[in-house]
């Protein structure tokens, strides 16, 4: 007779770029903008899926636990002051847990929420850091369902160089769960990142959605700012901040042509929401 499950998940931690020791604060952003840097990160979230996926089972049973990043960051022993409580560390979150999400990493636990130079909410102050907004937005618009995204390099435009070395995509049935950010089954959800300083990237998608909804954020300021600003017309930018009453600002989406390019300006990333795809993983996949 087969066995219950006894075993839910297991976690692992990684802290991806640096773990001690000397590492100038230059040389920790660029590393969070190496996509070799952070490939190497992501191996390790691939070696830990596989080796629960090959280990042996107790009495046959077949069933496997979860796999879970129960503690990560960009750099550990506390994170880096000024660096991993910064705009430049979404580089690395973002893109981390897309990555884990398209191996099947089921839970992504990053740390810390308060406390260290890693921290999203600022200890002193309760503002919010960067991270929390990034949060924020994967919360509220990406659901619990990771899908396939082929990127082609003529699929966006940046300096005539290959797509793969300056942008990450990742794709997920879209959350249905949020008030404020409200999708129907099969609807999609995209995140993009553009990873490059100087080019804007024209993103074109190949996809049957009737309308689309684009969120996009950037730093105001240079990479190690502490503000972000939201995209809030072509030619408009607005910073997220709590309002006076120490509330949540609304997150309002740009409304775009489904047909146009999406585009990401310099060191930016965007989540898009593609509404009426009715991609068939996700007409009734949890939330």
């Amino acid at each position: 007779m087969a066995r219950a499950p006894f075993l839910h998940a297991l976690t692992f931690h990684a802290y991806a770029i640096h773990h001690g020791g000397p590492k100038d604060d230059g040389a920790l952003v660029r590393d969070m903008l190496d996509l070799d840097v952070l490939d190497n990160g992501i191996a390790v979230y691939a070696n830990m899926v596989r080796a629960v996926a090959t280990a042996p089972t107790s009495g046959g049973g077949g069933y496997r636990p979860e796999v879970w990043m129960g503690e990560g960051e960009a750099a550990g022993y506390g994170g880096r002051e000024g660096v991993t409580n910064t705009f430049a560390n979404s580089f690395w979150y973002l893109n981390a847990m897309g990555a884990a999400a398209s191996l099947g990493v089921r839970r992504f636990l990053r740390q810390a929420f308060v406390g260290g130079g890693y921290e999203m909410v600022d200890r002193v102050t309760f503002l919010p850091n960067p991270d929390y907004w990034a949060a924020l937005l994967w919360r509220r618009a990406v659901g619990t369902a990771a899908l396939a995204v082929d990127v082609a390099p003529s699929a966006a435009g940046g300096g005539g160089r290959n797509a793969s070395s300056i942008l990450r995509a990742y794709a997920f049935c879209a959350s249905s769960a949020s008030p404020s950010m409200p999708s129907a089954a099969g609807d999609v959800a995209l995140l993009a990142i553009n990873f490059d300083a100087a080019d804007s990237l024209a993103l074109t998608l190949e996809t049957n959605a009737t309308s689309r909804r684009a969120w996009i954020i950037r730093a105001a300021g240079n990479l190690t700012s502490r503000t972000v600003e939201l995209q809030a017309s072509p030619s408009s930018w607005r910073a997220l901040e709590l309002t006076d009453a120490g509330s949540l600002p609304p997150m309002l989406p740009l409304e775009q042509d489904v047909h146009a390019p999406l585009l990401l300006p310099p060191h930016s990333y965007a989540v898009a929401i593609l509404a009426g795809v009715r991609a068939p993983a996700c007409m009734a996949a949890p939330s």
